[in-house]
């Protein structure tokens, strides 16, 4: 007696499909987990004067890189300079933030232009027009002083000491945004990539 054995091979596993539907599954998992964050964190972060718009909060950004690929990667980030001070804090007894840099900026008026505000006009040319200055403040934390007080360029620069002195010396507490948002979400990141297994464990059998 001949015993025959007949082995039919189907599904997704064996069809070469595999490493498109898992990929496909993990570039999902990983914008989900990423969009996630990113809300958890803007949540979490300070308006500032800036508004929702501008400022610290504004920068945050979260970005699905190399997508396709199976180093593919979620990333939760913010461009400001003031991003690492405000996670972390800043010590007492720490040497003062960097002041702005500041310089002047000139605009000759036509007739009939009137002075903006914060301009200063000065001279008048031989045409009878005039040209106005006014004060530049690029970086530091003058910009930040005139939203806050209401002031000019000018007496914000004149602040501006007195406000990194009292930074200097008290600190900053630390607002952990993107430490708090994945730690409290880690349950939530977890769910997301334990659904993807099982959706590809689902699609490899069919």
């Amino acid at each position: 007696m001949e015993l025959k054995i007949k082995i039919e091979t189907q599904g997704a596993l064996f069809s070469g499909k595999a490493p498109e539907i898992i990929q496909k599954q993990l570039d999902q998992a990983i914008t989900s987990a990423t969009m996630l964050l990113t809300a958890e964190v803007i949540k979490r972060t300070p308006q500032g004067v800036f508004g929702a718009q501008g400022g610290l909060l504004g920068s945050i950004k979260g970005e699905v890189v190399q997508k396709g690929t199976p180093v593919v990667k979620g990333i939760v980030c913010t461009a400001s300079p003031y991003g690492e001070v405000m996670e972390s804090g800043r010590r007492a007894g720490a040497k003062m933030p960097p002041g702005a840099v500041l310089s002047c900026g000139i605009r000759v008026m036509e007739k009939g232009q009137k002075v903006r505000k914060g301009e200063v006009a000065y001279a008048r040319l031989s045409d009878r027009s005039r040209v106005a200055y006014h004060d530049v403040a690029d970086g530091g934390l003058v910009r930040w002083i005139e939203v806050k007080f209401g002031v000019d360029t000018k007496k914000a620069s004149e602040l501006e000491f007195v406000v990194r002195r009292a930074i200097a010396r008290h600190g900053i507490k630390g607002v952990h945004m993107f430490e708090e948002a994945l730690n409290e979400n880690m349950g939530k990141i977890e769910e997301i990539f334990n659904n993807a297994g099982f959706s590809i464990a689902k699609e490899l059998s069919e």
